[in-house]
């Protein structure tokens, strides 16, 4: 970040954003420039972002004491998005663009696998947070830096709290879990029905908008996921009852906080010219990849190509046996 900050004084004779970002002093940087700076800018953003391949550093954070990880996932990983969201203005339809967004769809699928595949609770929030991370990155490559910013508050909120409440997940992995029945392909057309509709309906809003386009796919495809775990697998009229509040409250509640914070940063924050279409169909064709290896995954499970899959993502989760102390220093000094 510091040699492209004074790499971006060079070219512009300003150390101040407000000076340095206006159209005069974009003009004034040339296109091998903005390419060596964003590239910078890059490296600098994925590193706190625990970005592939940077990821190991959270990963050894599972260890320490669970205040400490609830700080290092609900922040310090947000300064990725804060980054680029500042240097929007430069980072905009560059070959950086590209390269960031390989990157980051990279730790989704990786990340997405480790919390799928660890059974501990504070290694499935580190797979969790590459992840989201890597989603608030692709965001950003998009140009939808609003977008970005209510995902990583949302997310600092989100993930503070999952680790803070972490010692009530040992009291509820000791209850006997419920069988649940296989649910009917009835209730499951029906999700994948309004999947569609929703998905469709929120493109038709901007149709000409290629980051609309993703988001409808990940809206309705996220519809009817939830509709399959919270209503589908639901065991009689009350749950599923229960269910469709439950989904019919979180829409409710996603709306009114998406329309509340663009209301307040879309002064303030950089709007982003539409994404190439090029780089639009690389998201999407990774997004169908990673359902498709996911399916995969579910109908292999005994081939030798998911073992090798599974243990791998396995290993990666874990820390390094260096990072665990078999014996805290602090007890030392009650030893004999």
């Amino acid at each position: 970040m510091l040699l492209a900050t004074t790499w971006l004084y060079q070219v512009t004779g300003h150390w101040q954003f407000s000076l340095s970002l206006t159209d005069e002093g974009l003009y004034q940087i040339g296109l091998w420039e903005r390419t060596g700076i964003n590239l910078l800018i890059v490296l600098a953003v994925i590193i706190p972002a625990a970005q592939w391949p940077f990821q190991r550093w959270l990963i050894e954070s599972v260890v320490a004491p669970t205040p400490v990880s609830a700080i290092m996932h609900a922040g310090l990983v947000n300064a990725g998005g804060i980054m680029l969201a500042r240097f929007s203005p430069l980072f905009n339809g560059d070959i950086a663009s590209i390269i960031l967004l390989m990157f980051a769809t990279i730790s989704v699928l990786i990340g997405s696998g480790i919390s799928l595949v660890q059974v501990d609770y504070k290694r499935q929030l580190v797979g969790s947070t590459i992840g989201q991370m890597g989603f608030m990155l692709i965001q950003c490559a998009l140009g939808a830096y609003i977008a970005a910013i209510i995902h990583l508050i949302l997310h600092g909120l989100f993930k503070a709290t999952l680790f803070l409440q972490a010692g009530s997940v040992v009291s509820s992995f000791s209850q006997p879990s419920l069988v649940r029945e296989k649910p009917s392909n009835v209730w499951i057309m029906v999700g994948r029905v309004l999947g569609l509709v929703l998905g469709t309906a929120f493109w038709f809003m901007e149709p000409g908008d290629g980051y609309q386009l993703i988001s409808a796919i990940i809206l309705g495809w996220s519809l009817s996921i939830s509709w399959t775990q919270l209503v589908a697998l639901g065991k009689g009229r009350i749950v599923r009852i229960a269910g469709i509040s439950i989904l019919g409250g979180a829409t409710v509640f996603y709306f009114f906080i998406h329309n509340l914070f663009y209301e307040w940063l879309h002064t303030s924050v950089y709007t982003s010219v539409q994404p190439p279409m090029p780089v639009v169909i690389i998201v999407l064709s990774l997004l169908l990849f990673g359902s498709s290896l996911g399916t995969w995954a579910v109908r292999n499970r005994s081939s030798g190509s998911f073992a090798v899959l599974y243990l791998w993502l396995l290993r990666l989760g874990e820390a390094k046996p260096r990072s665990v102390e078999s014996h805290p220093n602090y007890l030392k000094q009650y030893l004999p």
